[in-house]
C-alpha cells in the first residue's frame, strides 16, 4: 500500500493511542502491521487487519519507532520499506484544583456538607479524605466518579480539613489540605396545640385519639400516657404523623399525656396535659344458643355451635365440658357466631355455653346441655388388585390398587417376603393404589391394605402374589450404515439399528481397521448416530450396545467402506451454478446434490450455465465435445483459483466460439495460466 500515515495522541487514561493509515492497494483481500522500537529492535506483528486503518494502544512516550503495512493478496504478500516515528511525550495525573465547601442544616436539623472541585481530564475517578482537626478521625470516600459529593452528620461548630485525590489509571495525584469550619445546629423545639378526644366504639371499647401541631424539624415523636398525676407511663415510639389512636382506656379515669419531638439526634419534650375519659356500656351474653352433630367421611363426629350476636360484641369465648363436673375445653377468639369442634366422643353428655367479648370485659351464657350420636367404624378397603410390569431400566414395577373406604381420608401398604419376611410399611396414600419400584423377580409376596379414618384403622387379610421373571438388556439388532459427502466436501457417516425396548441409551463403537484404536460414543438417546470426517476410501467396521439401567453386550462388529472422495465435479444439464441438481462426481452420472466448492475442479461440457451471484472454485475446463457451451454471468464474480481451461475442438460437430461480453466478470488468481 502507499500513503502511509502515523498519529498518536494520549487517551484519557494517559496511555497512548497511536493510529496507522493507508490508501488500499486494489488486490489486497487484508492487511499485516509491523512497528519496531529502533532501541531495543523488538517488532509487533499484527495480522488479519480488512480495513485500510489500525490503532496500537500502549507505545512507549517520547521513544523512536518505525513501521511498515504489508499487503496480502491471495497467498502472495508485498513489503515496503519500512517508515520512522517518535511518538510524543505522554501526560501525567494531577490533583483537582479550585476545592470548596458549604455546609447547610437539613430539616431533621442534621448538618449536610458539600464538597466540590474542578475535574482534571485524565482523571476516571476520585478520593475524599475528610478529617477532624481536633480529634484526628478521618472520614475516607473512595472511587467517586463525580466532581461533588455531600456527607451528612458531621458535628456543628468543629473544625475540619480535607483533600481530594486524582485517580488517572494506575496513577494518581493528592491536593493540599483544605480547613473549614461546620456552622451551629438548629434547636428541637416540643410540639404544641396537645388535644386529646374520646368515643365509645360498636364493641363498647373507648377509642381515644392523641392529637399535636407539628414541628418543621421533627421527623418523628413519641406519645407518653399515664393514670393521673402519679401513675406508670406508657408510651408509643416513632410516630411520624400527628395523630394516633389508643383503644382501651378506662372509662370515668383521669389521664395525663405529652408528646416528644425527635430531630435528628436531638428531641424535646412538652407539658403534660390532662383529660378524663367518659363513661362506658355493659356487655352482655350472646342469646338464641344451638347445637347440632354430624359425622364427616372420616368417621369423626362434628360438631357445630351456633348464637345471636350481641351488638357490643367484636369476638366470642365458647366453653366445652363433659357433663356437669367434667373438665372445661375453652375455644377463644371467636370472630364470628358459630363455631365447629371435632372429635367429641359419641353417645355422650356434653354442657356448652359462649360469652361476648367486649373491649376488655365479657359476659357468659348458662350452661346448655346435648347428647352426641353413636359414631360409624372404619373398615378396611375391599377388592384388592396386583400387577407387575418391567421398567425400560428393567426394574419391576408393581402396582397394588383397591377399592376405596366411603370414611377413610388415607390408607396404609405392607408388603413382606412370603409369611414370615419382614413388613415393608408404606403410609399416608392418599389415593387407591400405589406403585413399588424394585421387588424381587420371581419371588412369592404378601401385602395387605388398611383404611385410615380419623385416629383409627383397619387391616385387610393378607394377599399373596409372585412377581414375575424380568428380561435381560440385549443388544440392538438390523445395524445399518450410509456415508454421504457434505457439501463443504466432508464424509458423513450414519449408523443406524433397530431399538430395543428396554434400552434408555446406546454407545457406539467404530474403528479403521487399517490403524486399529477404537473410537466410542456413549449416551446416543435414539437409534442413529452421525459421525463426520471419517476417512475416505477406508475400510472401518462398528458395533452397538444397549445400555438398559447397566449395559448389553455389544454386537458383532460389521464392516463397511467409505465412499471415495471426489474433487472434480462435472455439469450434467443446463442451469443455474447455485443448483445442486446439475451436479455430478462424474459426466454421466447421479445428481451430486452440492455445488462446486472452492477446491472442486468445475467442468462444463455441452451445457449453458449462468452465474447470478458471487461463487469460487479451484479450475474451470469449457470444452464443446458434446454440444454447445456457454459461462454467462449476468451478475456476481466467479474466482477460480488455479485455471480457465478452453479446450475448442474445431473439426467437432459442435463449433465453439470464445467471447467475452460487457458483463463479464472472471477473476483469476496472479500468475495462473
Amino acid at each position: 500500500p502507499t500513503n502511509l500515515q502515523v498519529s498518536a495522541s494520549p487517551l484519557p487514561t494517559g496511555i497512548l493511542a497511536t493510529t496507522f493509515t493507508w490508501e488500499a492497494f486494489e488486490l489486497a483481500d487484508k492487511y499485516s502491521v509491523h512497528i519496531r522500537n529502533i532501541g531495543t529492535g523488538s517488532v509487533d506483528m499484527n495480522s488479519n487487519i480488512t480495513g485500510t486503518s489500525f490503532t496500537k494502544e500502549g507505545l512507549e512516550p517520547e521513544t523512536n519507532y518505525e513501521f511498515r503495512v504489508v499487503s496480502v493478496c491471495g497467498g502472495t504478500i508485498a513489503q515496503p520499506a519500512w517508515q520512522p516515528f517518535t511518538t510524543p511525550s505522554g501526560l501525567t495525573c494531577e490533583a483537582p484544583t479550585n476545592l470548596q465547601v458549604s455546609t447547610s442544616p437539613l430539616t431533621t436539623g442534621i448538618l449536610a456538607t458539600t464538597f466540590t472541585w474542578e475535574a482534571f481530564e485524565l482523571a476516571d475517578k476520585y478520593n475524599l479524605t475528610i478529617r477532624n482537626i481536633t480529634t484526628g478521625e478521618r472520614i475516607n470516600k473512595s472511587n467517586l466518579t463525580t466532581t461533588s459529593i455531600v456527607q451528612e452528620s458531621l458535628l456543628p461548630e468543629t473544625k475540619y480539613e480535607f483533600r481530594v485525590v486524582s485517580v488517572c489509571g494506575a496513577s494518581s495525584a493528592i491536593s493540599i489540605w483544605k480547613a473549614f469550619t461546620t456552622p451551629e445546629g438548629l434547636t428541637c423545639d416540643p410540639p404544641n396545640n396537645l388535644a386529646a378526644t374520646t368515643t365509645q366504639l360498636s364493641t363498647g371499647i373507648l377509642s381515644t385519639t392523641f392529637t399535636w401541631e407539628s414541628f418543621e424539624l421533627a421527623d418523628k415523636y413519641r406519645l407518653i400516657i399515664k393514670h393521673g398525676e402519679t401513675g406508670s407511663e406508657h408510651g408509643v415510639n416513632n410516630l411520624e404523623l400527628t395523630s394516633y389512636t389508643v383503644e382501651g382506656l378506662d372509662p370515668e379515669t383521669n389521664y395525663q399525656f405529652r408528646v416528644v419531638s425527635y430531630c435528628g439526634g436531638t428531641s424535646a419534650i412538652s407539658e403534660w396535659q390532662t383529660f378524663t375519659t367518659p363513661a362506658g356500656l355493659t356487655c352482655e351474653g350472646p342469646t338464641n344458643l344451638q347445637v347440632s352433630t354430624t359425622q364427616l367421611p372420616t368417621g369423626i363426629l362434628a360438631t357445630t355451635f351456633s348464637w345471636e350476636a350481641f351488638t357490643l360484641a367484636d369476638k366470642y369465648s365458647l366453653q366445652i365440658r363433659h357433663g356437669e363436673t367434667g373438665s372445661i375445653q375453652g375455644i377463644s377468639n371467636i370472630t364470628g357466631t358459630s363455631h365447629v369442634r371435632e372429635g367429641l366422643d359419641p353417645e355422650t353428655d356434653y354442657e356448652y355455653r359462649v360469652a361476648s367479648i367486649c373491649g376488655g370485659t365479657s359476659m357468659y351464657t348458662e350452661w346448655q346441655t346435648f347428647t352426641t350420636p353413636a359414631g360409624l367404624t372404619c373398615e378396611g378397603p375391599t377388592n384388592l388388585q396386583v400387577s407387575t410390569t418391567q421398567l425400560p431400566t428393567g426394574i419391576l414395577a408393581t402396582t397394588f390398587s383397591w377399592e376405596a373406604f366411603t370414611l377413610a381420608d388415607k390408607y396404609s401398604l405392607q408388603i413382606r417376603h412370603g409369611e414370615k419376611g419382614s413388613i415393608q410399611g408404606i403410609s399416608n396414600i392418599t389415593g387407591t393404589s400405589h406403585v413399588r419400584e424394585g421387588l424381587d423377580p420371581e419371588t412369592n409376596y404378601e401385602y395387605r391394605v388398611a383404611s385410615i379414618c380419623g385416629g383409627t384403622s383397619m387391616y385387610t387379610e393378607w394377599q399373596t402374589f409372585t412377581t414375575p421373571a424380568g428380561r435381560t438388556c440385549d443388544a440392538p439388532i438390523n445395524l445399518q450404515v450410509t456415508t454421504t459427502e457434505t457439501p463443504s466436501g466432508i464424509l458423513s457417516t450414519t449408523f443406524s439399528w433397530e431399538v430395543f425396548d428396554l434400552a434408555e441409551t446406546y454407545t457406539v463403537q467404530y474403528r479403521n481397521i487399517a490403524v486399529g484404536s477404537i473410537q466410542t460414543r456413549a449416551n446416543i438417546g435414539s437409534t442413529s448416530y452421525v459421525q463426520e470426517g471419517l476417512e475416505p476410501d477406508a475400510e472401518y467396521e462398528f458395533r452397538v450396545a444397549s445400555i438398559c439401567g447397566g449395559a448389553s453386550d455389544y454386537t458383532e462388529w460389521t464392516k463397511f467402506s467409505t465412499m471415495v472422495e471426489y474433487t472434480v465435479l462435472y455439469a450434467i444439464a443446463s442451469g443455474n451454478w447455485n443448483d445442486p441438481a446439475i451436479w455430478s462426481y462424474t459426466q454421466n452420472g447421479p445428481t451430486l446434490g452440492r455445488i462446486p466448492a472452492s477446491t472442486d475442479d468445475v467442468v462444463i461440457d455441452g451445457f449453458i450455465i449462468e452465474i447470478t451471484e458471487d461463487h469460487e472454485c479451484g479450475s474451470v475446463t469449457l470444452s464443446n465435445t458434446n454440444g454447445t457451451t456457454a459461462l454467462q454471468i449476468t451478475n456476481g464474480l466467479l474466482s477460480v483459483t488455479e485455471q480457465v481451461l478452453l479446450n475448442k475442438k474445431d473439426n467437432n460437430a459442435f463449433q465453439c466460439e470464445f467471447s467475452v461480453s460487457g458483463s463479464v466478470s472472471v477473476q483469476i488468481a496472479e500468475g495462473a495460466p
